[in-house]
């Protein structure tokens, strides 16, 4: 966790870069937004000279995107570090990933997962900035520990935080919400089967609920109709 995250925040410069990718300043926008309590903003007086990559300026000034990677961003930019939580999430990502694969195959093989991981080129590309893989990636990584601590020990705690990630994975970025949800959703009717537990797989389908229903009231405060994703 700690030489990832130092390994990224060198890599970035610091924890206040700039954005420079349209999609980068899109959830920075909607970070600054989130963070004074509101959902979407007041439309610019004269929005054809406002326009901006993926941000609708009518009805009401707010990115597009899912809400999910913005949210999270929102305490580093209270602090003034709007970078703190991509770096935090890459350092959580990375201990998952070796917890997991030291579990499974031993710590040299967890050691040989985590270099590949972090020396990956194309993974380089977008470690060092806003985007919404550093939230995805780290549920993602999360979910995956959660799951095969839940299909050994059978807590329900695990498998409410499992319902948890794959919810907020799909509040940031749907389709990789798919695939995550699928795979997952068969293994845990599998085992919940196997168990008789149908109240625990009811807790977390409920808390799953909960986080998706960020989505309608943030469609709502966005298009004026809950039913309508700005997406």
């Amino acid at each position: 966790f700690v030489l990832t995250a130092a390994l990224v925040t060198w890599a970035w410069g610091s924890l206040r870069e700039p954005s420079f990718i349209h999609d980068e300043a899109a959830y920075r926008l909607q970070a600054d937004i989130f963070s004074s309590f509101r959902l979407s903003a007041e439309p610019p007086p004269l929005p054809e000279f406002f326009e901006q990559y993926h941000v609708l300026l009518t009805p009401r000034l707010a990115p597009k995107y899912p809400p999910g990677h913005a949210l999270l961003l929102v305490p580093g930019v209270w602090l003034g570090w709007p970078g703190l939580v991509p770096v935090l999430l890459h350092g959580l990502a990375a201990a998952l990933l070796f917890s997991l694969a030291r579990r499974l195959a031993g710590p040299w093989v967890a050691l040989l997962a985590w270099l590949l991981w972090l020396s990956a080129p194309l993974l380089n590309l977008w470690r060092a900035t806003y985007l919404s893989q550093s939230t995805s990636t780290a549920l993602w990584m999360l979910a995956a520990w959660l799951l095969l601590r839940w299909w050994e020990e059978g807590r329900p705690r695990d498998l409410v935080g499992l319902a948890l990630c794959v919810a907020w994975v799909a509040i940031t970025r749907p389709l990789t919400a798919v695939a995550l949800a699928v795979p997952a959703g068969l293994v845990v009717l599998s085992g919940s089967w196997r168990r008789r537990a149908g109240l625990p797989l009811l807790a977390a389908a409920s808390a799953g609920l909960a986080v998706l229903s960020i989505l309608p009231a943030w469609s709502a405060a966005v298009t004026g109709d809950w039913r309508t994703l700005p997406y």
